[in-house]
């Protein structure tokens, strides 16, 4: 989501500063195996974001330090090529050493040897809201003591399962362009990516002379037998949104922002706009909606921790704007924002 923070440089720039990030991580990657390019882009990220701040763990926190991923078909790939190779060509020619790349929580555990982690090491795979997921669960586990640094987020690749099913579901976008909650919304487009935050317990940060970016304050889930474009899936997901909005102690007219799962597609917009108007009613023609997919693209399980970093983003302005009128059934708004403003309680939400 670099776009949302530094719009004067070009994509060109970006993935130039992206190349040499990788190349910083060289002494991690001797550490650890990075094989897989998933691995590499999720080391680059960490190294990027807090990779200092680990490094320089005394041994104590080092020890209580856990990761935990959301991740839906992380080792599709190398499973496919190790698959495809034992079949095509023979058992014979499939190298062993490979087969740790095709473990579900392959990336997750050499993110823990990396930086000689010792906490918790859990991948989560729950649909394709993992990615909020394994952050509830990470805040969830320093409220119980039971580490006291968490790395939560989610991690996706490119890869056919991912792009089939945009296919099978007929949500690819003809024009490659990507207007979440927009009228001429005409699909999505596959993304991937790394979305990570950092969490401990807010008095241990003041303590240590640190301030939070932003605050976990609830979290709700909902769950169903039924595929997550169903219209009749709605309910639950305003039963999830209540659960986190009465663990947080706020109302529904206490959020001056949304981060939505919207992607473009007709079906899963129609939806989103059926849900927030349910939810906020009138209150939504001021409440400021950032769809973060119109940037990232889909990310799957990626996605609900690259709106997190948005939102957080959001909650540190310094200067904000003032919202556009938002009516997400497209009756009288001419567009979004174009720009985020600062805001004080941001909900995000992932569905599917």
């Amino acid at each position: 989501a670099l776009p949302l923070y530094k719009t004067s440089e070009s994509h060109t720039d970006h993935q130039k500063n992206f190349t040499e990030i990788v190349q910083d991580v060289s002494q991690l990657i001797r550490k650890t195996r990075t094989d897989y390019v998933l691995t590499r882009h999720l080391l680059a990220a960490v190294h990027r974001g807090f990779g200092p701040r680990l490094e320089a763990l005394p041994d104590d926190i080092r020890a209580e330090t856990g990761v935990a991923l959301g991740d839906s078909s992380g080792n599709y790939q190398p499973y496919h090529t190790y698959f495809a190779t034992a079949t095509g060509e023979g058992y014979e020619f499939v190298n062993p050493v490979d087969w740790a790349t095709v473990q579900f929580n392959y990336s997750t555990i050499q993110l823990n040897n990396a930086y000689s982690l010792q906490g918790s090491s859990t991948t989560i795979s729950s649909g394709l809201s993992a990615g909020l997921d394994a952050i509830a669960y990470a805040a969830d586990r320093l409220r119980c003591k039971k580490d006291r640094l968490m790395i939560a987020g989610a991690i996706e690749s490119l890869n056919d399962y991912n792009i089939g099913l945009l296919k099978q579901m007929d949500t690819v976008s003809p024009s490659g362009v990507i207007r979440p909650l927009q009228p001429e919304r005409d699909g999505t487009l596959p993304g991937e990516g790394v979305g990570l935050l950092l969490l401990e317990l807010e008095d241990v940060a003041h303590a240590e002379g640190r301030k939070a970016l932003a605050s976990v304050l609830g979290y709700g889930c909902a769950k169903s037998n039924k595929p997550g474009y169903d219209a009749s899936l709605t309910p639950k997901a305003i039963e999830a949104i209540d659960q986190a909005l009465q663990q947080a102690n706020v109302s529904r007219s206490d959020i001056d922002a949304i981060f939505p799962s919207a992607n473009g597609s007709p079906q899963h917009d129609a939806l989103e706009a059926q849900l927030l108007a349910q939810v906020f009613d009138s209150q939504l023609r001021s409440t400021p909606i950032y769809p973060v997919k119109a940037i990232i693209g889909e990310c799957f399980t990626a996605a609900g921790p690259l709106q997190c970093i948005a939102a957080v983003h959001a909650l540190n302005l310094k200067n904000g704007f003032s919202p556009l009128d938002n009516d997400v059934n497209g009756s009288n708004r001419e567009r979004l924002p174009d720009q985020i403003m600062r805001c004080q309680r941001a909900l995000v939400y992932s569905r599917g």
